[in-house]
């Protein structure tokens, strides 16, 4: 009886023991590992999960990125605190500055919102713009499209154009995942209102003295420019080039010639527009260029597309509003992001064709 008494005894203690310890390391998984990031800085990373993915599989996923350092326990952490069924799948963020509360956050729905840090390159489309964002866990990327075309909420944003293209600043942002679309929107054009309000102050109705350019054509130059410049001091002189094809008398007839107008309108009027079946979002073919059907093609049309082509950033906003006084309509790439540029045809010819030129020995 003594014997049995001691056993029991034995067996409580053992159980209070274990207890006790898978209390304390539970206690030490949420109070001490959860709360411990690996770093204090570092950046936002998007990962894609797998739709079929397991716990296990997820938290080795985020450890691959250096997030986490201990999967199992990550793993454990998402059980134990019940997020398991709430995973997300498809585009997450993670970063090495945040603890695994905070990538819970990220990675299950229903707990609080996280914020995450997102860049938007300058010479981003709306396009690029809604894919980026939607990696990033902010919105849903046709969501977000169907925000910047609502005809109501461009009205309230004060824009009179067919879409939010070349309004949606770009900078670095901080977003709430799961946003609301119009307030993404929103967010983005307010931002490009604040940031340019002194380049449009002096004259809201003309570019500069004698220019007929509104401030929408500016935006649309600038947003060609953007593309075209590849070198932060050639922004100026190329605006100064398309200023001068619009409104030089002796250039006719007033087409701008640039190819990245061209591949925004296939993106944008994708088979709708026979030749932009042929597109590849690259190469831009013959048929392509020669196709009046493509509105936004400034080779069979006369001046400044319908609209922005890209959301440009303020230098090439700046060179746009203030283009380079030249003798210059042509210009042609040599290299290095730099161009040749020249004052006529015959010129511009020769810089096309640089050993057709040059005489035998």
């Amino acid at each position: 009886m003594h014997v049995a008494t001691l056993t029991r005894r034995a067996l409580l203690g053992l159980c209070l023991a274990l207890w006790l310890a898978g209390t304390g390391a539970l206690l030490w998984l949420m109070l001490m590992v959860a709360n411990t990031p690996l770093a204090t800085t570092s950046r936002d990373v998007p990962i894609e999960l797998p739709a079929d993915a397991t716990v296990d599989q997820i938290a080795a996923r985020v450890a691959e990125t250096k997030a986490i350092e201990r999967p199992r326990v990550f793993a454990f952490y998402l059980r134990v605190i019940g997020a398991a069924p709430t995973l997300r799948r498809g585009w997450v963020v993670v970063n090495r500055s945040l603890t695994m509360r905070e990538h819970l956050a990220r990675l299950a729905r229903g707990y609080p919102s996280s914020s995450v840090d997102v860049l938007v390159p300058e010479g981003f489309t709306r396009f690029d713009v809604a894919t980026r964002l939607e990696r990033f866990g902010v919105a849903p990327r046709d969501q977000l499209l169907r925000a910047s075309e609502d005809p109501r909420l461009l009205a309230e944003l004060g824009i009179e154009a067919e879409s939010a293209e070349g309004y949606l600043f770009p900078a670095l942002y901080r977003f709430k995942q799961d946003s609301t679309p119009a307030r993404v929107i929103t967010r983005m054009v307010t931002t490009f209102r604040t940031r340019t309000a002194e380049l449009f102050q002096d004259d809201q109705q003309a570019v500069r003295p004698l220019s007929p350019l509104t401030p929408q054509q500016l935006v649309t130059l600038a947003s060609i420019v953007e593309r075209e410049a590849r070198v932060p001091e050639e922004r100026a002189t190329i605006a100064g080039v398309f200023f001068n094809r619009l409104f030089d008398p002796s250039f006719t007839p007033k087409r701008l010639q640039a190819d990245p107008t061209v591949a925004y309108g296939c993106l944008v009027a994708g088979e709708r527009v026979p030749s932009c079946r042929e597109y590849d979002g690259r190469r831009i073919t013959p048929a392509m260029v020669r196709d009046p059907d493509n509105p936004y093609s400034t080779y069979k049309h006369d001046g400044l597309p319908p609209g922005p082509i890209c959301n440009p950033g303020l230098p090439s906003l700046v060179a746009a509003r203030h283009p380079e006084l030249h003798p210059y309509f042509y210009f042609v790439a040599k290299g290095g992001g730099r161009h040749a540029f020249s004052a006529s045809l015959d010129e511009h010819n020769q810089n096309v064709h640089p050993s057709a030129s040059t005489p035998p020995p």
